[in-house]
């Protein structure tokens, strides 16, 4: 590739002059970087070591100052006693001893994956389910579902960011009525990647939202607020220690969630197209250079919460399709399971290493 002299620079500046200042400085700043290291391989160098550098600022929340600080009033379990989309009542003394002896709360997408990761747990954590017993749904709610295996909760949150919210908020008030310690959460589920190959685990460092910003966006009382999206950097790190003993191939990096599974996340195959494959592709290597290695709808507003709730959190995915290569989500069932299999594996491994000892 034939590098652009500085004459070449200056004159492209200069042609820029009469129209937008903007695009003056932006275009004399790319295009004089790629002339001064005057190699594309050296650019490239460099261009991978701003990545890390903004990628290890989103990571330590240097990104929050553009975020508006907003005060959480913390609402009293009295406040309100029906929790009507779990169907389970805040205020029953039964419902708070059952709840009080939880220290790890699983969410998973549908009642089927709750139930099998429940199922999964109760069959390696030592006295979590007495011998014969099936995981009980706990939900008077057809909605969603609530497992308890031991210290253990597997809870379905649904597809999307609304469905999600409900859950969290419901039953975040619930356990802080029921518990003094306060358990730690994990979104997990099944991705696809970007630039991961099936069978991967990503360990989210931050989420982004559609703008490839590390924050949830949403309207509270008729104003515009946005909530941090950055992890728990000491959870990724046990995380990715877990995977390590397991052998099991993992990545850390930034995840991109937005509410709409279609034209959110980039999709041709939706009924009113928006894009074109040159304007998705270009997206898509912006994504990558920045550092997204995989979508997941839910885990912007997910992390948002935690983080505004001071919640231990971790988003633990498993790669099932990579779209780089192909849009096409079907898999065989057998490997649908091992990816599965795959992804509850490091999920118990985890909750073992944070057990207390007995």
């Amino acid at each position: 590739m034939q590098v652009p002299s500085y004459q070449t620079c200056t004159h492209a500046v200069l042609r820029l002059l009469a129209t937008k200042p903007v695009i003056l400085f932006c275009s004399y700043l790319s295009l004089a970087t790629i002339w001064h290291f005057n190699d594309l391989g050296k650019w490239l160098e460099a261009s991978k070591a701003f990545r890390s550098a903004l990628y290890k600022r989103m990571a330590n929340g240097a990104k929050r100052k553009q975020i508006q600080p907003i005060n959480d009033d913390v609402i009293d379990a009295s406040d309100f006693r029906e929790l009507c989309h779990l169907g389970i009542r805040a205020d029953d003394a039964d419902v708070e001893k059952e709840f009080s002896s939880v220290q790890f709360v699983f969410f998973c997408k549908s009642a089927n994956s709750a139930l099998r990761m429940a199922e999964h747990i109760g069959a390696r954590l030592p006295n979590a389910l007495p011998y014969g017993m099936e995981p009980i749904n706990l939900s008077n709610n057809n909605t969603y579902a609530v497992y308890k295996v031991g210290p253990v909760l597997c809870v379905s949150h649904g597809l999307g960011e609304a469905p999600c919210l409900i859950t969290l908020h419901e039953l975040t008030k619930l356990l802080r009525s029921a518990s003094n310690v306060f358990p730690y959460y994990f979104l997990v589920g099944k991705c696809t990647g970007l630039g991961a190959e099936p069978g991967t685990i990503i360990l989210t460092t931050a989420s982004v939202n559609g703008i490839l910003k590390p924050y949830f966006e949403t309207f509270r009382l008729g104003k515009k607020v946005k909530y941090a999206s950055v992890t728990d950097q000491h959870m990724v790190a046990l995380a990715a220690e877990v995977c390590n003993e397991l052998k099991v191939k993992h990545v850390k990096g930034l995840t991109l969630g937005t509410n709409d599974y279609y034209e959110g996340e980039g999709r041709r195959s939706e009924t009113l197209c928006c894009g074109t494959s040159e304007t998705k592709k270009s997206f898509f290597e912006r994504a990558q250079v920045l550092g997204v290695r995989n979508f997941r709808m839910e885990s912007t507003c997910f992390a948002a919460f935690c983080n505004r709730a001071q919640i231990k959190a971790a988003v633990i995915s498993v790669v099932c399709l990579n779209r780089l290569h192909s849009e096409d989500a079907v898999m065989s069932e057998c490997s649908n399971m091992k990816n599965e299999q795959l992804l509850f594996d490091v999920a118990t491994a985890l909750v073992e290493k944070l057990l207390p000892s007995p």
